[in-house]
């Protein structure tokens, strides 16, 4: 490896777990990770994912890093389930479009309740509605000089859209309130 690691880093690292014939390979990242983990070993050996990513629809991921230590002390390798890897389109993404397939089906350690399961994306016509009904509630509950922190996503970036602002869809963002106008004040301060 270079001094920056590539997805082709870990697909030759997973390889070589999958020929040293592990029982269970543990990573950390998102559906990105998720991807070149299952193109090196694809159904061969059970895979769990650390959620650390900022993409993760896809049902290999235990719920949180604690968990997925339990998850993994637990592990005996015969209690398996199928589980997808998602795939979405980063390029629309980026644009604003969320496009998600199933990019292959992994065995995944089974313990009820610990891990995620697959998003599903899906259009609903009240969809608009929601997320303007939660900007109203976000502005009325906001805390005047306190810094806010938007996460990635199609949610967040809709009701930063109903404020008025610009946000990321993969990035993380950072608002903060003065007392008099909130949204006057986020527009001016809003950052990436």
């Amino acid at each position: 490896m270079g001094e920056d690691s590539t997805a082709q880093d870990t697909k030759i690292a997973a390889q070589r777990f999958l020929e040293d014939g592990v029982d269970l390979i543990l990573f950390c990242g998102g559906d990105g990770t998720a991807r070149d983990i299952f193109d090196s070993v694809g159904r061969n050996v059970p895979i769990l994912g650390i959620p650390a990513g900022v993409k993760m629809y896809s049902g290999v991921f235990a719920i949180n890093p604690a968990t997925a230590a339990e998850i993994v002390e637990k592990f005996q390798g015969q209690s398996l389930r199928d589980s997808e890897v998602m795939d979405v389109d980063e390029e629309a993404y980026r644009a604003g479009e969320l496009k998600t397939r199933l990019y292959g089906i992994a065995r995944v350690p089974s313990l009820a309740g610990k891990t995620q399961v697959a998003k599903h994306v899906y259009e609903d016509s009240d969809e608009g509605r929601v997320k303007k009904e939660i900007a109203l509630f976000i502005n009325e509950i906001l805390i005047p000089d306190v810094l806010y922190i938007l996460g990635a996503g199609t949610t967040t970036e809709s009701i930063a859209r109903e404020m008025g602002l610009n946000k990321t869809l993969l990035g993380v963002d950072a608002i903060k309130t003065d007392r008099w106008s909130p949204w006057t004040s986020m527009k001016n301060r809003f950052g990436h």
